[in-house]
């Protein structure tokens, strides 16, 4: 669909409101969504060719088109190129981009424009909808995009959910995702930053990485078992994240788990707590601080960020998602 954790959530929530839905092989990037009672029916000729089909690289061929536009209601992408750009050529349905917010200043209209397809997008406004997972998102696009931008939340598996509560702090240190630091620049700089606050705490870092690191704190890729694991045997969870309007779900998973989680002032995670609980922290030098506090012990601090928690996690219940995910489909005429 479009991110891996995110398809083993969302994928359930459609199904459970009466559409049959089509991932193609190897998915993680864009999805047709078909109403038809949770089950789909398409015959084997044409299952076969949209299956055989490169979704992400390849345009849609006539006979490709003709199957998705008699069998499919909805088309349903991440903002990629290849995808989002032959839906919105060959789908003659509605065509949501789902958005999860951009980096700093930077807009989903720059990126529909570097790809070359913001007049496509403009010309088929009347069937395009941003689906933005937070409501902030639109806010920093130009108006033609505010104007068509829904709000359809993030949900998370229910095997996440599965580890509530499983937090036991069997560790002195504090746990840090960042992935491919090494080779990709925006996250060598969180890297770097975090290393020169936090490295005279005992921590680890998880995250897949592209080569071999020869930082020894480094965990590189863990299963997800392993992952979760260190979530519940970690001190506290540290997210230096500074955006806006972007969240990975990292945080969310060790806050589901029962850890301590610390975020900065203005990032997205602050916003969603929509007040300053325990966990958030004005500086990365305040965020060291209450991470020294915890690691040496210091269960009062690290109890007042727990009991906060769930009013972050609130936003991310299936309830919620589902409400939104029917409020857009019946706009759509698609859900009753």
């Amino acid at each position: 669909m479009y991110h891996g954790t995110l398809q083993r959530a969302e994928v359930p929530i459609l199904e459970s409101l009466g559409f049959g839905v089509f991932i193609p092989s190897g998915a993680d990037l864009g999805s047709a969504v078909a109403r038809d009672g949770g089950r789909l029916t398409i015959d084997n000729d044409s299952n076969s060719a949209l299956e055989q089909h490169a979704f992400y690289t390849s345009a849609w061929s006539p006979h490709l088109s003709k199957i998705i536009n008699s069998e499919f209601d909805l088309v349903v992408t991440a903002a990629y190129q290849v995808p989002l750009i032959q839906a919105l050529m060959h789908f003659e349905g509605p065509v949501i981009a789902r958005v999860f917010g951009r980096e700093g200043d930077a807009t989903y209209a720059r990126l529909f424009e570097h790809y070359g397809c913001d007049d496509l997008i403009k010309r088929n406004l009347k069937r395009f909808i941003l689906g933005q997972a937070y409501s902030n998102i639109a806010k920093n696009e130009p108006a033609f995009l505010e104007k068509v931008s829904q709000t359809i939340g993030c949900s998370i598996p229910k095997s996440t959910w599965d580890k509530r509560g499983t937090w036991v702090r069997r560790r002195d240190d504090i746990l840090f995702m960042c992935p491919r630091f090494e080779t990709i620049p925006y996250y060598r700089d969180l890297y770097t930053a975090f290393k020169s606050h936090f490295g005279s705490i005992a921590h680890s870092i998880a995250g897949i990485q592209d080569r071999p690191s020869e930082d020894p704190t480094v965990l590189g890729f863990l299963s997800n078992e392993e992952l979760f694991d260190r979530y519940a045997s970690s001190a506290a969870f540290v997210y230096t994240s500074p955006e806006p309007r972007h969240l990975h779900y990292s945080p969310l998973e060790a806050m589901i788990v029962g850890a301590p989680v610390l975020y900065l002032t203005g990032s997205m995670l602050a916003t969603l707590a929509g007040a300053s609980l325990a966990g958030e922290c004005a500086s990365l030098p305040h965020m060291r601080d209450k991470a020294v506090r915890i690691v040496s012990g210091d269960r009062a601090l690290q109890n007042e960020i727990i009991t906060a928690q769930p009013r972050v996690l609130s936003f991310f219940s299936d309830e919620i998602v589902r409400a939104q995910w029917r409020a857009v489909l019946t706009r759509l005429h698609l859900c009753p």
